[in-house]
């Protein structure tokens, strides 16, 4: 928007150029319109349009990054759906028992071992720690399906935990496997 609109080049000392240009100057930082022509007739931003179109423009990008992460997020519960699916039916565990010991008096031992009987360790894998530590068979115990024995002897004070995992009969391409 201008007052004398000259049509001189840019530059011009003539002072209706200048005052055309400190109207224009007023409109772009003071104007609440998206836009303003300047005195050679083109069309300019104001600071209010400025912020309007990049408050716009994060807008549609906040919209389209959180569209961008619920699909993520469907995906990712879809694929670990999928993931948990494939382990219960080709690897699944299932702590069938556990048993905790703490000792409270000096337990009976065998030549320096400490057993555990009465237990039920029919088929499938045995963990043991042994105050906090994971011991390793053969070397740290043994077991049948009813006792296990340390290698080690146990003192007052000390905490066994033993965890026997099942593994069900499982289907993989086509063959059958314990």
């Amino acid at each position: 928007m201008t007052t004398y609109n000259t049509g001189n080049a840019i530059g011009s000392t003539d002072a209706r150029d200048l005052y055309d240009n400190s109207q224009n100057l007023d409109h772009l930082v003071n104007s609440t319109s998206a836009t303003y022509s300047d005195r050679k007739g083109v069309t300019r931003c104001t600071l209010a349009g400025i912020q309007s179109a990049v408050k716009d423009v994060f807008s549609d990008v906040d919209a389209s990054v959180s569209k961008k992460m619920t699909d993520v997020d469907s995906v990712l519960a879809s694929k670990i759906t999928e993931l948990d699916s494939i382990i219960s039916s080709q690897f699944n565990l299932s702590a069938a028992t556990a048993w905790s010991y703490k000792i409270g008096a000096t337990p009976g031992t065998s030549e320096g071992q400490t057993t555990f009987s009465g237990l039920d360790l029919a088929e499938g894998n045995v963990e043991v720690f042994y105050n906090g530590i994971r011991l390793y068979s053969p070397d740290d115990y043994s077991h049948t399906n009813s006792a296990l024995t340390l290698a080690a002897p146990c003192v007052s004070g000390d905490i066994v935990v033993i965890n026997n995992f099942r593994y069900p009969v499982t289907v993989i391409d086509g063959g059958y496997y314990a």
